[in-house]
């Protein structure tokens, strides 16, 4: 029975596993899958795979190859549209939603643009049977959600459920537990795949691997923020141990057709879910269709397929500087777009210094009463007496999830409009010279 398995990693996993299903389409591989087990940003992809596929399914129930290939090259057009809008950032445009629900804004901005409000309940496809995984806080294990239980979730909620990083996103509150990013525990989602009777095990890895450092930091923060990234390293070894793939894509591998230097510097995409540009989505796919390629050379193409991320292949192949430049400011999570203007950037960085430090200004006495408070919080939250818990869990809320994005909500505004459409602009395809 073939499992699939969509790694974490924000959309930098999204666009990777897009471009290995489109290989799996072309080949005949999808109608195959008997269950795919998500995390993070495989939950993003993996969850509209398979309520696209359910439509598809509704409408034609003998549906052909060629059929799956149509839906997946739909879903290239809307992954893409919705990356584009930043998500991360939008988390702060509306913290009146944050503070009327339980939920995380995440959830609420997949339902919005990805998902349209289904509830988990809702997905009902017996082939391939989704289960999202996330990490149980109470207990540290895995907490699975099953598409099509009796859950009333919404889909969206489930899937920034699997997606909740710590110290970025809240964790969200299920009816039986409190659960945060499934990498947690778990960014591969293979345990889940065995344990539903799987024997064949394909991998779409775009999760967390460890860099070496010629100097590590000697700050105690350096070192302990260090020890977390060796330990979640070792997690992922130690699962691709015990449960080895029979198929392995993965964000490092290197592929023929792809050069070198593209290979390294896709490898250390950022992980987010910030705005991606043409070039970036592209190539992410691309690597994915490439490396699914070579991994299943042994299965013949079914169908004629053409996508079109296929427009990038000039330049994984023979990359020019413009693109590589492209590629080296993707690691990055900020100040994209003035790393790609270099002369205006050095100027623009100074307006925002500039700015950055009027507005400083202008918040100080609001630093003065947030700070003090929100420390006083955080060091009453896990050793005060419980009945005082509730309201200081509640107070802290308003501050952290209601007051402060209320504050930076302009500035969020001012940057989606500006800085962000100025990122996209610069990179699309067109703007790159051709290879010669």
């Amino acid at each position: 029975m073939l499992g699939l398995a969509l790694s974490g990693g924000g959309f930098r996993a999204a666009f990777l596993h897009l471009g290995v299903l489109a290989q799996m389409a072309r080949r005949g591989l999808l109608r195959q899958v008997a269950a795919i087990s998500t995390v993070s940003g495989g939950s993003t992809i993996g969850a509209l795979y398979c309520l696209r596929l359910q439509r598809l399914l509704q409408t034609n129930p003998n549906a052909t190859d060629g059929d799956y290939v149509r839906l997946v090259q739909g879903l290239e057009v809307e992954l893409l549209r919705v990356a584009q809008r930043n998500l991360r950032m939008r988390v702060y445009l509306n913290p009146l939603a944050s503070l009327r629900l339980p939920a995380s804004r995440l959830g609420e901005l997949f339902d919005k643009y990805f998902y349209g409000g289904v509830r988990v309940r809702d997905l009902k496809l017996s082939r391939p049977v989704l289960v999202l995984n996330t990490t149980n806080l109470h207990t540290g294990g895995v907490w699975r959600i099953e598409a099509g239980s009796d859950s009333d979730l919404p889909l969206g909620l489930a899937v920034a459920a699997t997606a909740a990083f710590p110290g970025v996103y809240a964790p969200v509150d299920l009816p039986g537990a409190r659960v945060g990013d499934g990498g947690i525990r778990d960014d591969l989602g293979l345990a889940t795949l065995v344990e539903r009777g799987c024997d064949q095990l394909l991998l779409s890895d775009a999760s967390f691997q460890l860099d070496e450092e010629e100097g590590p930091s000697v700050s105690v923060l350096g070192v302990a923020l260090r020890s977390v990234k060796i330990l979640r390293n070792e997690l992922r070894e130690e699962q691709l141990h015990r449960h080895p793939p029979k198929v392995l894509a993965h964000i490092r591998k290197s592929c023929p057709g792809v050069a070198a230097e593209v290979q390294d510097r896709l490898g250390r995409f950022r992980i987010d879910f910030d705005s991606l540009t043409e070039v970036e989505a592209w190539s992410l796919e691309l690597y994915g269709y490439r490396m699914a390629e070579q991994e299943l050379a042994g299965t013949p193409p079914v169908t004629e397929a053409t996508f079109r991320f296929q427009a990038m292949e000039r330049w994984i192949e023979r990359p020019t500087p413009d693109y590589l430049r492209q590629l080296d400011v993707a690691s990055h999570i900020f100040f994209k777009p003035l790393r790609l203007l270099r002369p205006l950037g050095v100027v623009a960085a100074l307006a925002a210094i500039g700015a950055a430090v009027l507005l400083g200004l202008l918040w100080i006495p609001v630093g003065v009463l947030l700070v003090p408070a929100a420390a006083a919080l955080l060091l009453i939250k896990p050793w005060g007496p419980k009945w005082l818990r509730r309201p200081v869990e509640a107070v802290s809320r308003f501050l952290v999830r209601g007051l402060l994005p209320a504050l930076l909500s302009p500035l969020v505004a001012l940057h989606l409009l500006t800085l962000d459409r100025l990122f996209l602009l610069l990179g699309r395809k067109r703007r790159l010279r051709e290879p010669q």
